[in-house]
């Protein structure tokens, strides 16, 4: 079985992923680089396809347009909908919206979850719920005190974030 070897990676950090596109053949693995910037690397896996200097085949080519700086160190990262970061300035959680497409993959733009920053190097994870309109919303979840896991919601498309009690975490002794 082949390995592939990562270089000048910040094994601190979390490592993320896209892959459930059902209409392409691209693979994406995000990671943190040594200098705190997240990479996002694409494979193409059809190996019917011709093998050409812009576009590989079966090799993890980095995505030079989609470089992320100014993360934390110790950051997860989590996709669902959009590609999740913690700040290393501000410790917010930030979302980046962003565009897979192998070697013209790039980031549109991207927010901060205004609610409440996470603690620095909080573990985070994302997912969408079904709401009771039929349409979906984003969940994030992360810690901002602690003892408790906080989730911040929006609905898929946009619109207020909002969150409800922490759920605590209990001590044990």
């Amino acid at each position: 079985m082949k390995t592939d070897v990562w270089t000048d990676k910040n094994a601190h950090a979390g490592v993320g992923c896209y892959s459930w596109d059902p209409n392409s053949t691209v693979t994406y693995v995000m990671m943190v680089n040594i200098e705190n910037e997240v990479e996002v690397w694409w494979k193409d896996v059809n190996a019917s396809m011709q093998d050409t200097g812009s576009h590989p085949i079966n090799r993890w080519v980095k995505a030079e347009a989609a470089n992320i700086p100014g993360v934390h160190p110790s950051t997860s990262l989590g996709y669902t909908s959009y590609l999740y970061a913690q700040s290393n300035a501000t410790a917010e959680i930030m979302g980046y919206n962003v565009t897979w497409a192998a070697e013209n993959t790039t980031i549109v733009d991207h927010f901060a979850i205004p609610l409440a920053p996470g603690l620095p190097g909080t573990h985070l994870s994302v997912c969408t719920m079904p709401e009771n309109s039929q349409g979906k919303s984003l969940a994030v979840f992360y810690q901002t005190e602690g003892d408790e896991v906080s989730q911040f919601r929006r609905d898929l498309d946009g619109g207020q974030w909002t969150t409800t009690k922490p759920l605590p975490i209990p001590i044990s002794d």
